[in-house]
């Protein structure tokens, strides 16, 4: 299993994409009060060069998250420099990209079965996507199939057991 841990410009264009879409569409499933979220919001900041001035940070230079009122407003600031970020990154193929595309045609994999092999492979390539995922309140998988995806328990179950079957995933990839 490969994990690469990046730091500064270690991702590339489609990962960057990806990773400010999923935070953005899963930024309600984010546990703002963990340290899994305190090393995500670091690497934001490295990678996407944010402003740090926008948020709140103790005394002992952590962020704000003591009270309800106070995890609201990061998330909203989180949220819009995440959009704002989105935006100015426009799509450019990268070989990375391209190899999943032909993964897809090959598999012949419909849009869902697409991401969910994407989402998978984008946790083994680079390690940030690891930390996301265990950013999030519950199961990262999970999260990602009912809030991403908007998919049931049952069809997810379907799509993974067919994608194990067809040798897209491999059985440990289920969760």
């Amino acid at each position: 299993m490969l994990r690469v841990k990046t730091k500064g410009k270690g991702m590339n264009n489609f990962e960057r994409r990806m990773f400010l879409n999923y935070t953005e569409k899963l930024i309600n499933s984010l546990d703002f009060d963990s340290h899994n979220f305190s090393e995500l919001f670091d690497f934001v900041v490295d990678e996407f060069r944010i402003n740090k001035n926008n948020y709140k940070f103790d005394k002992y230079d952590n962020l704000k998250t003591d009270t309800r009122e106070e995890r609201s407003e990061l998330k909203e600031i989180f949220l819009k420099d995440i959009q704002r970020l989105a935006k100015k990154i426009k799509p450019a193929n990268t070989s990375l990209e391209n190899k999943c595309k032909i993964i897809k045609k090959l598999y012949s994999l419909d849009d869902t079965e697409y991401e969910i092999f994407l989402f998978h492979a984008l946790r083994e390539v680079n390690g940030m996507f690891i930390t996301l995922c265990d950013s999030f309140t519950n199961n990262a998988f999970g999260t990602f199939t009912a809030q991403y995806l908007k998919l049931r328990s049952a069809k997810k179950e379907r799509i993974i057991t067919d994608l194990v079957r067809r040798n897209v995933l491999t059985y440990q990839m289920r969760n």
